[in-house]
């Protein structure tokens, strides 16, 4: 049968699991941020590698500016004399390529001596002198670097010409090396992004895990609650039988299996459907049972009637509740015939009971919401027949 779960059984569950919901989202989608950060900033890592690498390599293949002999510089006069600065600087006087670059640098360059001494010590102050033990290192400082400065240094101080920074028709922009600097300095490995990436996902995935489960639990419990009690078989011998013996004989057999002894049947206000209990009772006495008919409704055209008796009329008081119970049980079979309304009030008097819902979809849900006020009751009621 189709299973009827309602949009109020979604809405309770995620009420009930929304500080879980919202953890497990949370740091699942935090691990996948994480890792697809640290994964694109390992890319510009390693293509700033691949491009200074070019660049070196070019320029020792070349036998040009030698990168090592930079490293003997310890002062800006050092600098300017060495002979890696000074070919470099023998080589900006003799092209006009990146002259534009040069007097965005230096306004007043002119090719003299002081102008290219100043030029050599701008480019010195980008360098950071670090001591390790007796070896001494340059590294580029590129966050007091503008775009045009960064062009001019890889251009000039590595000698490498034009070719070595347009890799891809694209100059190395001061951003994406300083980007890729810190990347390397701070990035991930391969391995830990791809694990970070793999525990967030993994998380997320145990999340829509728990909501099946806990959204399944509800279908079967809704399935379970309809097909354990023959609703088609019910609904057909209704239809089709006149005296309800067959349905008479059902009912005994839910009540034994169940091991209970009453059966109530809900009725919205209005419904024409008295009759049905007294057939059921009548079938059931002739195969040697005795069987009470309880109404909850005021009155009845069958008042004083052996075996029939009318809750509201007779129960006032606790005392009267008591007495009224006792006689009762004297009777093998219970059958109630009550509405939502009356329900609650039954089923903390006499709590071993299965329910039959009469009157279709909407009784069912009503019945629904009223067992759920009262599941303490949990594994003591049976479930739902619905009698169209």
């Amino acid at each position: 049968m189709e299973s009827i779960v309602l949009i109020s059984d979604i809405v309770n569950i995620i009420k009930k699991k929304i500080k879980l919901i919202l953890t497990i989202t949370l740091v699942g989608t935090l691990f996948i941020v994480v890792g697809s950060f640290f994964m694109n900033t390992n890319k510009d890592a390693e293509l700033y590698e691949i491009k200074i690498s070019g660049i070196k390599n070019y320029v020792e293949m070349n036998d040009m500016v030698r990168y090592d002999v930079l490293l003997e510089a310890n002062t800006v006069d050092e600098f300017y004399q060495s002979e890696a600065i000074k070919t470099a600087l023998y080589n900006l006087d003799s092209t006009k390529l990146s002259e534009q670059f040069i007097q965005s640098t230096l306004p007043q360059y002119d090719g003299s001596e002081e102008a290219k001494k100043q030029l050599a010590n701008r480019v010195f102050t980008m360098f950071e002198v670090k001591t390790s033990g007796n070896s001494r290192i340059f590294t580029l400082i590129f966050s007091k670097a503008d775009q045009d400065t960064a062009v001019y240094l890889a251009r000039y101080i590595f000698n490498a010409g034009a070719n070595l920074i347009n890799m891809n028709s694209k100059y190395v922009s001061v951003t994406e090396i300083a980007m890729s600097q810190k990347a390397i300095s701070s990035g991930w490995s391969t391995p830990k992004v791809a694990a970070a990436s793999f525990v967030g996902i993994f998380i997320l995935s145990c999340m829509c895990v728990i909501l099946y489960k806990l959204l399944r639990q509800v279908i079967i419990s809704k399935n379970q609650m309809k097909d354990r009690y023959d609703y088609d078989i019910l609904k057909n011998i209704k239809s089709s039988n006149d005296d309800l013996g067959d349905l008479a004989a059902i009912v005994e057999y839910r009540l034994k299996s169940s091991m209970v002894k009453v059966m109530v049947f809900l009725f919205e206000q209005g419904a024409q459907n008295s009759n049905i209990l007294k057939k059921i009772q009548k079938n059931m006495q002739e195969s040697g049972k005795s069987v009470a008919i309880i109404r909850t409704n005021a009155s009845g055209d069958d008042t004083g009637d052996e075996g029939i008796f009318y809750y509201d009329n007779i129960v006032k008081t606790e005392e009267e509740n008591k007495k009224f119970w006792l006689q009762i049980e004297a009777y093998d079979y219970i059958l109630i015939e009550t509405s939502t309304d009356t329900l609650e009030k039954i089923l903390f008097t006499h709590k071993n009971i299965i329910i039959v819902v009469q009157s279709g979809i909407t009784s069912f849900r009503k019945v629904d919401e009223t067992i759920e006020k009262i599941a303490i009751f949990d594994g003591l009621m049976e479930g739902f027949v619905l009698l169209k």
